[in-house]
């Protein structure tokens, strides 16, 4: 258990914000946790990792029931799902530590056999009973944010989409740069986005426009936030 102020937690949440952009970056956070308060990595690691399965799953939930409403690009998206659901799998029922255990055998990883499956037992915990199903509706209410998002810059760059399609364009462009692992989707989240407003009857221009106003407002929001946690 982490029991720790949640004002502190907060700061140094917000001050990994611009370090998450890269892959693994959200380890960074378990590593303030570790200098600052003295709390083990491999007690925190699991709250992070577990962040990201719960980012993955709202967002595979939510672009399901969008993309079955507008009967749009349904088979990519439901392919995307079930890759979601089978990682959430994968690690609710244990089979980290099994990733963990060949991990250990490459020749330039370090990790002992109690932190492997500490690490394990940590996401288990995080993503079963009751706790699991707020932190899921948590997760969900900030995709929906984050499709709002999509839809104001859409919007005022003068094309228009439904809210629902608004959650697609925020959504599967987020999803591509994660498996793509580049830094913050850089390049693939783009082009998937243009290549979706274009699908959705967005003139060029405003598909560009509309993606580079979303990249700005979501990727700065969070190189902002934690540069002034910084300063």
């Amino acid at each position: 258990k982490v029991d720790q102020p949640l004002g502190m937690t907060a700061l140094i949440y917000a001050s990994a914000q611009p370090v998450t952009l890269l892959p693994g970056g959200e380890l960074y956070r378990s590593r303030a946790l570790e200098r600052h308060r003295g709390v083990p990595m491999r007690l925190s690691a699991p709250l992070f990792t577990v962040q990201g399965i719960l980012e993955g799953v709202a967002m595979a939930s939510v672009a399901v029931v969008a993309t079955f409403l507008l009967g749009f690009q349904q088979i990519p998206v439901l392919f995307a799902a079930l890759l979601v659901l089978l990682a959430f799998l994968l690690v609710r029922n244990g089979y980290l530590e099994s990733v963990g255990k060949l991990g250990r055998r490459l020749p330039w990883v370090s990790m002992s056999a109690k932190s492997v499956h500490d690490f394990s037992r940590g996401n288990q915990r995080l993503l079963g009973g009751r706790k699991f199903i707020w932190l899921l509706l948590w997760s969900v209410g900030i995709e929906i944010i984050g499709a709002a998002v999509a839809l104001v810059a859409v919007l005022g760059v003068g094309g228009g989409v439904s809210i629902l399609q608004a959650a697609l364009i925020y959504i599967i462009p987020a999803l591509v740069g994660f498996v793509s692992l580049l830094p913050a989707g850089l390049g693939a989240n783009e082009q998937s986005a243009i290549g979706l407003l274009l699908a959705m009857s967005q003139g060029g221009g405003i598909a560009v426009a509309a993606t580079l106003v979303l990249r700005v407002s979501l990727v700065g929001f969070g190189i902002a936030l934690g540069s002034a946690t910084w300063a």
